[in-house]
Formats: structure tokens, sequence, C-alpha cells
């Protein structure tokens, strides 16, 4: 009974030991069984990116992961049983023969698996599942990547609806951080502007409301983040979803670097510079009294512009916490390749065990033999010896014989 015999339909389930599988016939039927699995498991996963990508293929190759996974565990404790069984003495040496095979098998369709999972794990950090056209208008009905802050930027994410037509936390935050990148992006421009001949007290004023602006969506941004982060937190959640939220987390903290290091630019200028004001703004009746209110009025603009730093800085230490929980999310997800690659580990044991029993009976059949036919040598030397012993013996008898019939002739005379 090996793997192969039993995929071919060859391997039939006996019991022993009062109706229980062996551990031998257990390990067989788990291989074909994860075999089975992951040929399911590898379908699903070339489906990752194409129309049929959807959130119910997602939850399926979810399930037949996790099914693999137990299946794995399972005939792995089934092999070390076996193993185990291997090293007592009496046991037939074709079943060790048997189990060594299945070690073989086992650890060729584990290797299957785990490049398997790999492949499913870039695709699922590459793509986003569709939605079905009722779950949104459309205007939405385009092939979606899985949406970052670069696909966003680029024009590539479109607004999903979800959860009774409101939108996701993880959608919520990449819209956010577009928006953020958006406003960073048209601030620097009028940082830059600080010191030229544009700067005029309109700018300024643009430029106290785009900052402003930024920092309210950037708490929004985070409050969606942190929902977000407490969402993967709960069981059931998708990996691709956790992985997901951790590449928004990181551009999320890039965007706010960009953000923080443009303030501290448009402060040093906003103090080095005054904005020009127009000859129209100012007439000739223009009294110092005026203009003694332009450092008082300066002072508190530094003043709120250093308040807004400390909150940034405030923000970007909790988005590094959150960046901190997304990586130990990730780590969650490959846990399941790390348990394989233990079962790895144990399994070269096993094989490296099994091959030197395998070793150990070769070496005693060719003893046996030597031994067999050193044996049927010496009971062709003993036939032949007794053959010649028994010729002689024959011979004795006729001599002795002829002697007593003279002794009696002579004797009767």
């Amino acid at each position: 009974m090996s793997f192969q015999d039993l995929e071919a339909g060859k391997g039939r389930s006996r019991k022993v030991n009062g109706g229980r599988q062996d551990s031998t016939q257990a390990v067989a039927s788990g291989i074909f069984q994860i075999n089975t699995g992951v040929s399911t498991f590898q379908r699903l996963v070339n489906t990752l990116g194409t129309p049929k990508d959807t959130p119910e293929l997602r939850e399926k190759l979810h399930k037949t992961r996790l099914h693999i996974g137990q299946l794995v565990k399972d005939t792995s404790a089934k092999l070390k049983e076996a193993s185990e069984t291997d090293h007592r003495s009496g046991v037939n040496p074709s079943k060790k023969i048997a189990d060594a095979k299945l070690a073989k098998d086992f650890q060729a369709v584990l290797k299957e698996f785990q490049k398997a999972q790999q492949t499913a794990a870039e695709r699922e950090t590459a793509y986003a599942p569709l939605v079905p056209p009722s779950a949104h208008p459309s205007r939405y009905q385009t092939k979606e990547r899985r949406m970052s802050f670069q696909d966003l930027e680029a024009g590539k994410g479109r607004s999903r609806k979800v959860n009774g037509g409101r939108q996701d936390s993880t959608q919520a935050v990449a819209s956010g951080i577009f928006q953020i990148n958006t406003g960073v992006s048209t601030f620097q421009r009028l940082v830059n502007t600080l010191g030229t001949p544009k700067d005029t007290p309109e700018l300024r004023e643009k430029l106290h409301k785009t900052r402003l602006h930024i920092g309210q969506l950037v708490k929004d941004t985070s409050a969606k983040l942190k929902e977000a982060s407490e969402t993967d937190h709960r069981s059931g959640v998708n990996p691709s979803k956790k992985i997901a939220d951790a590449k928004l987390a990181k551009d999320f903290q890039a965007v706010l670097k960009e953000f923080q290091k443009a303030q501290q630019t448009a402060a040093e200028r906003e103090t080095a510079y005054a904005p020009l004001v127009p000859p129209s703004a100012h007439p000739s009746s223009y009294t110092a009294s005026e203009a003694d209110k332009i450092p008082e009025q300066r002072a508190q603009v530094m003043e709120s512009k250093r308040q807004e730093l400390v909150l940034l800085d405030n923000e970007i230490a909790f988005n590094e916490a959150v960046i901190e929980e997304r990586e130990q999310g990730i780590q969650e997800i490959h846990t399941q390749i790390g348990e394989v690659n233990e079962i790895f580990k144990d399994l070269a044991v096993l094989v490296n065990d099994q091959g030197v029993m395998i070793d150990d009976i070769g070496t005693h059949i060719d003893n046996s033999r030597a031994a067999t036919a050193q044996g049927k040598s010496q009971l062709a030397q003993a036939s032949k010896t007794q053959r010649s012993n028994s010729s002689l013996t024959c011979l004795l008898l006729v001599i002795f014989g002829i002697v007593l019939l003279i002794v009696i002739i002579v004797l009767a005379a």
C-alpha cells in the first residue's frame, strides 16, 4: 500500500485491531486527502485576479487552506505513530518499507502545498475580489486591483460600498490617504510660493485653510485606520484584508511624514518672509500702528503651527503603533506556513530513520541470502557424505555375510 496505489483506487481500507484502521492505512488515506485538497487549492489560487475572483471564492480558499492544515497535522501524527511502531521488534519488513515510501510521498505533497500557499499570499496581496454588479452602481463595474494608496493615486481605486451601503474601513482609509496626499501636494506648491512675488495675504489664507483641511483628513483617516485595526483582530477575518490594512498603514505613515516635512518648511518660510501687500491694499495713510500689529499676528500664527506640529507628532506615534499591530497580523497569516516548515523538520528525521531501517532490512536480506546459500551447500555436502556412508555400510554387510556363510559351511563339514 502506497500513496500512488491509494490514488489509483487500488488501496482498500482494511480494518485491524478490533475494527480500527492501522497507522499505515491512516497515513495513506491522509496523504490522498491532502493531495486532493492541494489540487483544489491550486485551482482556487489560479482564479485569483480573474473575473471569477469574488469574496465567496476568497472565503472558500480560506476554508480549504484551514482544512488542508488540519489534515497535515493529523497525518503527521499518524506518520509518527507508524514510525514508532516500526521500531518495535517483530514488525514485518514490508510494513517498514511501505511506511518509508509514504513518508516520502507526504514530504512531496507538503512541498506542493507550501508552494501553493506562497503563490496564494502573493496573489491575495496583489488583487482584490470583485464585488458583484448588484453590490455597487454600474459605473463602478470595473476590474479592481487591491485597493492601496498607490492605486488610488493612479486613479484605479473605485469606491465600493459594503455592509448595507456604508463604505468599509479599509476603503475609507485608502480614500482618506489619497485625499491627504492630494492636499499635501497642494500644500507643498503653496509653500514653494512663499517668499516669491506671488506671496500675498490671500495665498497665506489659502495655505492656512489647506493646512486645517489636511489636519481634519488626518484625524478622520486615523480613526478609520484604528477601526480597521480592531476589525482585523476578530476571528474569521480574511488574511488578505489584514495585509491590505498593513500596507495602507505604511502608506499613511509615509504621507504623514511628507506633511510634517512640508509644515516645517512652511513655518521656516512664513517666519523668514512677509506677504507682499498690493499697492491698492494700503493707502498713503497707512500708519505705523497697523504695522505694529503684524508681529503679534505672526506670533499667534507660529503658536498655532507649533500646536499643530505637536498634534501631528502624536498622530504619527499612534500610526507607528498601528503598523506594529499590522505586522503582527501578517505574522499570524504566515504561522501556518511556519507550522508546515516545522513538520518538514520532523519529517526529515522520520525519513532518515526510515532510510536507516530500509538499509538494515536490505543488509539482513543479503545476510539471509548468503546464509541460505551456505546452508544449501552444506546440505548437499551432507547428502553426498550420507550416500557414501550408505554404500560403505552395504559393502561391509555383504563381506560380513560372505564370511559368516563360509564359517557356517566349515562348521557343518
